[in-house]
């Protein structure tokens, strides 16, 4: 299994597959795009404003994990090119205590992508996979 160090992260809606496209380091040669599903996201963001709000104001859980194995506009810099992409199959959070940092791993079937976030970049994050989100095309409404 490939293991990837993430940078950046980029969701961006593909019409075509009807999926959020993540894209990890998107002008970086370790890129990875890796593809959630409808049904995934609408466990996965749930869960991550969850772990939020949990570690970033002073609960504590020591980590969550989320599976799909029962789940059948971009920058102005960069163009979104379609490379070999792979169904994100689960997802790993953790909180490291001593430096107030979540540790995200997102599992595909050959990669493994791992992203350390603080704070502001895993709120930042969370924004970025809402945004991205068609919440009407899929029935979610306004305060999802």
């Amino acid at each position: 299994m490939d293991i990837i160090e993430a940078k950046t992260f980029t969701p961006v809606y593909d019409e075509v597959e009807d999926r959020i496209r993540l894209i990890i380091n998107l002008d970086d040669i370790d890129r990875a795009d890796l593809m959630i599903t409808r049904a995934l996201i609408i466990k996965l963001l749930p869960l991550l404003e969850e772990f939020y709000e949990k570690h970033y104001s002073e609960f504590r859980v020591d980590s969550v994990s989320i599976d799909s194995k029962n789940d059948s506009e971009e920058s102005n810099s960069s163009v979104i090119v379609k490379i070999e992409d792979e169904l994100l199959m689960s997802v790993n959070l953790s909180f490291n205590k001593d430096n107030r940092q979540t540790i995200l791993e997102l599992i595909s079937k050959s990669k493994k992508v791992v992203g350390v976030f603080n704070e502001e970049l895993f709120n930042s994050f969370i924004k970025l996979l809402k945004e991205s989100t068609p919440k009407f095309s899929w029935g979610l409404g306004f305060n999802f």
